[in-house]
């Protein structure tokens, strides 16, 4: 009876040691192990990235991208991957179809070298190099995120979207203070006049409901430098132009990822 105990005692131990040395194979080498997501050969979505368009929007966009989305430039590389992944912003199956890539190429936004088609082809080689380290390493990156930042993604370059309609009007009518002046809404420079409107929330334009805009305002009510006879002329000509921008940042189609 002795004996026996003892036998079912190294059974148990033995099944036992067995199960954890499965379980740490399982953790350390695939089945469902912890940190396995897209991950072979040592390498993952976000290492490749980091090399490859990262080296990128790190330096080019990082004057606005690090906290306005999508954050492609922030200094967390994970969610600088995530931000552009789970957004819909680079096709790594079709790299020339990437937002970002026509967002640079087509919209001229915010172009560094003076050749809007010659950054967007480098980023375009980014992503590209960046496909196909994923397909060398076995790789599947579809669905890599599941988390849906943004369900629905603009059609429009909202910074192209102010150039073409707000900015015109103010740079002609208010340019004389307020290119220089702060608020520099009216600066020549399309990038540091948007980023005024923009860093202001919904005061100077508000995009939601465009009378409301202090841009208005102060013409309606405050008759302030009006540039026609009648302010009230000048007020509706400054809110159809914030009502413009609004609608073309109105237009979205479904994100992609989030399908």
């Amino acid at each position: 009876m002795k004996h026996l105990s003892l036998l079912i005692f190294l059974l148990v131990s033995l099944t036992s040691c067995l199960q954890r040395d499965q379980t740490l194979q399982d953790l350390e080498f695939g089945g469902q192990g912890i940190g396995n997501n897209n991950l072979n050969n040592g390498v993952s979505s976000v290492d490749s990235f980091e090399k490859t368009l990262y080296v990128i929007t790190s330096d080019k966009c990082v004057g606005c991208h690090t906290a306005q989305y999508p954050q492609h430039a922030n200094s967390d590389v994970k969610k600088a991957h995530d931000q552009l992944t789970s957004g819909g912003f680079v096709d790594l199956e079709n790299p020339a179809d990437s937002l970002i890539v026509s967002f640079v190429g087509l919209s001229n936004h915010n172009c560094w070298s003076g050749s809007c088609a010659a950054d967007a082809a480098e980023i375009q080689a980014a992503i590209q190099k960046w496909a196909d380290e994923l397909a060398a390493n076995n790789i599947d990156n579809t669905n890599n995120n599941t988390n849906c930042d943004e369900p629905m993604i603009m059609v429009n370059d909202p910074v192209l979207s102010f150039q073409n309609t707000l900015h015109g009007l103010v740079t002609n009518r208010c340019a004389t203070c307020h290119s220089d002046m702060s608020p520099k809404f009216a600066n020549s420079e399309v990038q540091v006049a948007y980023d005024v409107l923009i860093g202001a929330g919904d005061v100077i334009a508000n995009l939601d409901n465009p009378e409301d805009s202090r841009l208005v305002k102060r013409l309606r009510e405050d008759q302030h430098n009006c540039w026609t006879f009648d302010c009230e002329e000048s007020a509706v000509e400054m809110e159809n132009a914030i009502t413009q921008w609004a609608n073309l940042n109105a237009d979205k189609i479904p994100n992609p990822a989030c399908n």
